[in-house]
């Protein structure tokens, strides 16, 4: 009985202990975190800081980064009149106004602006004229409690601005090639494409997340011969076979915004039939001509940019509806996501292939 009271004790004891260890243990790293992040949060506040600049240097600096902001809205610089100030207030900097296109929403130009202004200390006033909408953007020293105007910057819509932008539809040819947790996270995204529906027994559960997912899709058909008896429509097949195939297939699949045909034999009579035949049941029935299919060796960053420069190259070239048929990994999903907006705030548009369908000019 004693040696069961005595080891009883000694347990308590060793448990205060390891207690009492444990409870310093906690105060001490409660001690150095609380340090760690004092330190941190300095560098932090050391690391946004602005710049501090003369006033000569910013005389020069902020007109020329208000143009550069204007550059990436796709603002050219024949659209950017410097007004002088001869006959105005002796005091100011510069004078700008710039014509707008009626597409762009002056609200974004003002944002990129007033975070400019705010790197280089300086804060601005905007009046709207109720009437045109535009605006008078007047800058000044924030810390200058007068509001001694320095700059004006009046931006104004005019109707006869158009950027030079392409309206821009990507399809996803791979989505069958993704690892299963890649495939779930692209075709959840927001973001606006369009898929390459693969249609074989295989692939069901991949049909099943692009349904469930609503996302739009399309569905491409590669024709064949005798030697390839794997294509779904070969010109060796009977007239009654493929028809039947045709009827079978519009209507399994009714809501696909477009039917492609690829034609790698070239026999164009038989893909001239099959359009017709694809014709009786629906309207959206293309050659695969419709599409451009990008390809490119480089890997990572560099392949969206690759993507990007041959979007901006048919763009000059007077191509204002673009469909690219591309393959991306999640990770190439990811870095063309990072990168679109720098697009988008220039006026381009990306669509699904059936939104950029309802706007395409016809061809002529």
């Amino acid at each position: 009985m004693i040696w069961k009271i005595y080891k009883f004790i000694s347990d308590i004891k060793f448990k205060l202990i390891i207690l009492s260890l444990l409870i310093i243990a906690m105060i001490s790293l409660l001690i150095y975190s609380g340090k760690e992040s004092q330190q941190n949060l300095n560098a932090t506040t050391e690391e946004i800081v602005t710049k501090q600049y003369t006033a000569e240097e910013l005389k020069t600096k902020i007109p020329n980064e208000i143009d550069t902001i204007l550059f990436t809205f796709g603002i050219w610089k024949e659209l950017i009149k410097d007004e002088g100030i001869k006959g105005k207030n002796e005091n100011l900097w510069f004078n700008k106004e710039i014509l707008i296109p009626y597409d762009l929403p002056l609200s974004s130009v003002n944002y990129e602006l007033k975070s400019f202004f705010k790197s280089v200390n300086f804060s601005s006033t905007v009046k709207e004229d109720p009437r045109t909408k535009n605006l008078l953007i007047e800058s000044f020293y924030a810390d200058d409690s007068t509001k001694k105007v320095l700059g004006i910057i009046n931006l104004k819509y005019s109707d006869k601005v158009i950027r030079n932008a392409s309206d821009i539809s990507i399809i996803l040819k791979n989505v069958d090639k993704l690892e299963k947790k890649e495939f779930e996270n692209i075709i959840t995204s927001p973001e606006k494409f369009s898929v390459i529906l693969p249609i074989t027994f295989e692939t069901a559960e991949i049909q099943s997340g692009v349904m469930e997912a609503g996302r739009d899709y399309v569905l491409l058909y590669e024709l064949g011969n005798i030697d390839t008896p794997e294509k779904e429509f070969r010109n060796d097949m009977p007239e009654k076979q493929w028809k039947g195939k045709i009827r079978s297939l519009t209507n399994e699949y009714q809501d696909a915004s477009g039917i492609f045909i690829k034609n790698p034999i070239k026999d164009y009579a038989f893909e001239t039939d099959l359009i017709n035949q694809f014709s009786k049941y629906t309207k959206n029935v293309f050659k695969d001509s419709e599409l451009i299919e990008f390809t490119t060796t480089e890997k990572k960053e560099k392949k969206i940019y690759d993507l990007f420069s041959q979007i901006l190259t048919n763009t000059n070239k007077g191509m204002k509806t673009q469909i690219y048929l591309v393959e991306f990994n999640e990770e190439d999903f990811r870095n063309y996501i990072k990168e679109i907006n720098n697009l988008r705030k220039r006026g381009f548009r990306f669509m699904t292939f059936k939104e950029i369908m309802k706007v395409k000019e016809p061809k002529k």
